[in-house]
C-alpha cells in the first residue's frame, strides 16, 4: 500500500497543503512548528481517528478558529491495485433553541467519505481496515514508529511476538530431562490420564505447603509440652523393694500397737486406702483413652471427606471454566450470524471502480453469484461450530455443576459436622486428679488420723507409721508416674510421627514447586529463542529473573550498541530505537500480510535508516527550512 497524495484545508493551523507522495519514500523538511507533525497526525487522524502523537482527544480544529470545516483527504493505492480515497472533515454544530435569538455552540461533528461517498463512522473505519488488512491496533503498529514498543502494554507486545513465533508446545518442553519427574505431581489425584496445567497445579501446591508449613509450626510446641509434663525417671525395682521392706515396717508397729482392735481398723482402712489408690491410678489411666480413640477415628474421617470435597471442587472450577467458554464462543458465533445475515448486496459493485460504467451483466451475476456463496458458506460454518457449543449443551452442563455442587455442599456440612464432634469430644477429656485429692482419700485419711489418736501410748508409734506412710505414699506415686510416663512417651511418638510425615509430604509439594519454576525457565529460553530468531539486529528479553529465584513476565526490546552490548529500547538513542522500530514492523508486516507506509518521527538524528519495503514518511527538523520541503526517493539514501 502507497500514499499518493495528501491534502489538508484549515487543518491544526495549515490553511491550505497538497503534499504528492507519488507513492514514493520521501522526507518532509522543516524547523520547529512548521507542520511536520501536523502532517503526520492528519495521516494517522484519517486512518485511526487518532494523532501520532497520543494526544487524547484529539481534534484537527485550529485553535480559535470558528465556522471552518477542518478537512484532509489522502489518496491511496491499494496493494491488489487500485486508488481508494479517504476523507474527513470536522466542523462546529451550532444550534439555535427556541425563543434564542442567536445559534449556540453546542458540538463538533465528523463527516467521513470513501472516494466521494459518505460513510457511517464504522463503516468508514471498517472499510479503513480492509483496505490496510487489520485492525485499528495493527494499522498503528505498521506505520507509527514507535508504537510498537513504547505504547503497547507489554502483555499485548508478547502476545503478538507469539503470534508470528508461536508459542512452544507444552509437550516440547516436556521433553526436557530436566523435568522428567513433574508429570507425576501434575497427574490428578484418581486419575490415571488426566493432568493439571502448570498454573493449576502451582495455585493447588502452594495453597498446600502453606498448610503444610502452618502444621509444621504447631507440632515442636506441642511436643515440647509433652516433655515437658514427662515426669523424672525412677528406678521401678528399686522403689518395689523399698515400698515391700516399708510395708513390713509398718505392719510391726501396728502389731506393737495395745490397741488390737483400733489396730485392726486402721490396718483395715490403710489396707482399702491402697486398693482405691491402685482402682484410681489404674482408672485415671484409661481415663482418655475413650475419647482421644474417637478423636482420632473423627479427625480421620474428617481428613478423607476434605480430601473428597477437593476434588470435587476442583471438577467443579473446570466445569465452570468449560461454560465459560462455550458461553463465550456462542456469543461470538451469535454475532457472527448477526453481521452475516445483515450484510446485503451492495449495487455499486455491479460499477466499475476505475470507469464509473455499469460492468456487463454475467461479471455482475458472477459477482452476486460468489457474494452469496460466501454467505452460505460463513452460516454453514456458524451452525457446525454452533452443535458444539449450543444452549442445551451449556443446561447440561450446568445441570451436573449443580449436581456436583450439591455434592460440595453436603460434604463441607459433614466436614462441619465432624469438627463440632472433634470439638465435643476434646471437650469430654478429663484432667488427671492425684488421689490424694479425692474426697475419698481424705475421708479414709481423716478416719485413720482418728484412730491412729484414740490408740494408747500411739504417740511414737504413730509418728513412726506416719512416716513410713508418708514415704510409701511417695513410692506409690513415683511408681504410677512410671506408666503416665509410657503414655507420654507413646504421644511424642505419634507427634514426631506426624511432623515426620509432613516433612516429607511438604519435600514433595516444594521439589513440584520447583520443578513448575524450572518449567517456566525452559520455556522462557526457548520461547525467547524462537522469538528472537526472526530478528536480525535486535532481540527481545519476555523474562527477568527475580531475587528470589522466581521469574517475572516482561517485553522488552534489546538494541545492540557500538560496544556489542546490548541496551533496552528505553535507554537507547534515538538513532537506534528508529532502526530498532523499522526492524520491528518489518518482521511483523511480513508475518501479518500488512504493506503499510511508516511515519518516522526524528528522522533527522538517523545517519541510515534500516532498509524495509514499504513506503517510509521520514519527519525531519532542519532550521535550513523555514516552511516545509518534501525531497522524494531518488534524492533520499537508506541502507540496504
Amino acid at each position: 500500500m502507497k500514499f499518493l497524495q495528501l491534502s489538508l484545508e484549515n487543518f491544526r493551523g495549515i490553511k491550505q497543503m497538497d503534499i504528492d507522495f507519488q507513492g514514493a519514500d520521501c522526507c518532509i523538511y522543516g524547523s520547529n512548528a512548521t507542520g511536520k507533525t501536523t502532517v503526520a497526525n492528519a495521516i494517522c487522524w484519517l486512518l485511526t481517528g487518532s494523532a501520532i502523537t497520543g494526544e487524547k482527544d484529539f481534534s484537527p480544529k485550529t485553535a480559535g478558529a470558528h465556522n471552518l470545516h477542518h478537512k484532509a483527504e489522502l489518496y491511496i493505492e491499494k496493494d491488489g491495485g487500485g486508488i481508494v480515497r479517504l476523507s474527513k472533515d470536522f466542523y462546529e454544530k451550532w444550534t439555535k433553541k427556541k425563543g434564542a435569538a442567536t445559534a449556540e455552540l453546542t458540538g463538533h461533528t465528523t463527516d467521513f467519505a470513501i472516494d466521494g461517498v459518505p460513510q457511517k463512522e464504522k463503516d468508514y473505519i471498517k472499510a479503513v481496515e480492509a483496505i490496510c488488512g487489520g485492525s485499528m491496533d495493527m494499522i498503528k503498529i505498521m506505520s507509527v514508529l514507535g508504537y510498537f514498543s513504547e505504547t503497547l502494554k507489554a502483555d499485548d507486545r508478547r502476545r503478538i511476538l507469539l503470534e508470528v513465533c508461536g508459542d512452544v508446545p507444552d509437550g516440547e518442553i516436556m521433553q526436557d530431562e530436566r523435568l522428567k519427574a513433574l508429570p507425576k505431581f501434575l497427574l490428578m489425584p484418581g486419575t490415571t490420564d488426566q493432568y493439571y496445567g502448570i498454573d493449576d497445579y502451582r495455585a493447588i501446591a502452594v495453597k498446600q505447603r502453606a498448610k503444610l508449613k502452618k502444621e509444621l509450626d504447631t507440632l515442636p510446641e506441642r511436643i515440647d509440652e509433652q516433655n515437658s509434663s514427662m515426669p523424672e525417671p525412677v528406678d521401678e525395682q528399686a522403689l518395689r523393694k523399698e515400698l515391700a521392706e516399708l510395708q513390713g515396717l509398718r505392719d510391726e508397729l501396728i502389731d506393737s500397737d495395745r490397741s488390737a482392735a483400733k489396730k485392726a481398723a486402721i490396718k483395715g482402712l490403710r489396707a482399702d486406702m491402697e486398693a482405691r489408690k491402685l482402682k484410681h491410678i489404674q482408672e485415671q489411666g484409661k481415663l482418655n483413652e475413650a475419647v482421644n480413640g474417637e478423636i482420632s477415628r473423627l479427625m480421620a474421617e474428617r481428613a478423607a471427606k476434605e480430601c473428597d470435597l477437593s476434588s470435587i471442587e476442583n471438577n467443579i472450577r473446570h466445569g465452570r471454566q468449560k461454560v465459560e467458554e462455550m458461553s463465550r464462543r456462542r456469543q461470538e458465533l451469535l454475532e457472527d450470524w448477526q453481521e452475516i445475515v445483515s450484510k446485503k448486496w451492495d449495487d455499486n459493485l455491479a460499477i466499475c471502480p476505475c470507469c464509473g460504467q455499469a460492468l456487463p451483466a454475467d461479471q455482475v451475476e458472477e459477482k452476486r453469484a460468489s457474494f452469496l456463496a460466501n454467505l452460505d458458506e460463513c452460516k454453514a460454518r456458524i451452525r457446525e461450530e454452533g452443535k458444539k457449543c449450543s444452549d442445551a449443551l451449556i443446561q447440561q452442563l450446568k445441570a451436573e455443576l449443580e449436581l456436583r455442587q450439591g455434592e460440595a455442599d453436603n460434604l463441607s456440612k459433614k466436614i462441619d459436622a465432624l469438627q463440632d464432634e472433634i470439638n465435643k469430644a476434646r471437650g469430654r477429656l478429663q484432667v488427671v486428679v492425684p488421689f490424694e485429692e479425692t474426697d475419698a482419700c481424705k475421708e479414709i485419711a481423716a478416719r485413720i488420723e482418728q484412730l491412729t489418736a484414740e490408740a494408747e501410748d500411739a504417740g511414737i508409734v504413730r509418728q513412726q507409721v506416719a512416716d513410713t506412710d508418708r514415704r510409701m505414699d511417695e513410692i506409690n506415686s513415683q511408681l504410677a508416674s512410671i506408666k503416665m510416663a509410657e503414655k507420654i512417651k507413646e504421644r511424642i511418638a505419634e507427634l514426631e510421627a506426624i511432623q515426620q510425615a509432613k516433612a516429607t509430604q511438604l519435600e514433595n509439594v516444594e521439589h513440584g514447586l520447583f520443578l513448575c519454576d524450572e518449567f517456566i525457565r525452559i520455556k522462557v529460553a526457548m520461547v525467547t529463542d524462537r522469538i528472537n530468531s526472526r530478528f536480525k539486529s535486535i532481540s527481545f528479553q519476555l523474562f527477568k529473573e527475580q531475587v528470589n529465584g522466581g521469574i517475572k513476565e516482561c517485553c522488552d526490546a534489546l538494541i545492540p550498541s557500538p560496544d556489542g552490548t546490548m541496551v533496552e529500547y528505553k535507554s537507547a538513542n534515538t538513532a537506534a530505537k528508529v532502526n530498532a522500530g523499522l526492524e520491528i514492523i518489518s518482521v511483523l508486516s511480513e508475518h501479518y500480510g500488512m504493506n503499510l507506509p511508516v511515519l518516522v518521527d526524528q528522522a533527522e538524528s538517523v545517519v541510515s535508516l534500516t532498509g524495509i519495503s514499504q513506503q517510509v514518511i521520514s519527519l525531519n527538523v532542519s532550521a535550513e527550512y523555514k516552511r516545509l520541503y518534501v525531497k522524494l526517493a531518488d534524492k533520499m539514501k537508506r541502507s540496504a
